[in-house]
Order: C-alpha cells, then structure tokens, then sequence
C-alpha cells in the first residue's frame, strides 16, 4: 500500500503527467479541488506510514513541499492585478478564506 502512495506521490512531484494536480494548476491554470484532497489524504498517509530512514522519504517530502508552496505561489499570481497567471476555473468560492483554509490543511499534514 504505501510503494502504491510513494509512487502515485512521485508521479504528482515530478508534475510531468497531465492527470497530475499541479500540473493541471501550473499548466492548463485550473485548480481542482478533488485532486488536491487526494494529494493530501496521500501524503497524510505516506507520512504517518514511513520513516525519515526510508529511501525517498526525504525526496519525497522535499517534492512534496515544492509542490504545495507552487501551489500558494500560483493563488498569490492569480491574486496580482500585475501578473499574467489567472486560474482558469477561478470565482468567488475560491476566495481569500478559501484559500488560507487550503494553506492550513497543507500545513497541517506536513507539518503533523
């Protein structure tokens, strides 16, 4: 079970596969919501299921910080009236409060 996490984790990190959610925000600039809880139900599990001595645990978790500090990056542009990135699918439910709830549960699980 967790190789099955570890990999799908890896696959998100690396944000080549267009099914990936950062690829899909940093790409085609659309934010999906399903895909990011997944991203962090997977990462919740990896970590409360591995150890700091594992190969790839550090990779894995220095990949997955990148991925979720992208991710507040790309709401701060999107937010810019002077930067070009606006989120495709982005509207009033995806507000300020919504977007400080997303950063909570980012630190939340990373920082657990």
């Amino acid at each position: 079970m967790v190789e099955d996490i570890k990999q799908y984790l890896l696959a998100e990190i690396e944000g080549k596969m267009e099914s990936s959610f950062i690829y899909k925000l940093d790409k085609e600039n659309y934010y999906d919501e399903k895909k990011l809880n997944i991203l962090l139900e997977k990462t919740d599990c990896f970590l409360k299921n591995s150890s700091v001595n594992e190969p790839e645990y550090m990779e894995i978790l220095q990949g997955l910080f990148n991925v979720f500090l992208h991710t507040i990056f790309l709401f701060y542009c999107n937010n810019s009236p002077n930067d070009y990135y606006k989120i495709v699918n982005y509207d009033e439910t995806l507000n300020s409060e919504k977007i400080t709830n997303i950063y909570l549960k980012i630190k939340d699980v990373i920082l657990a």
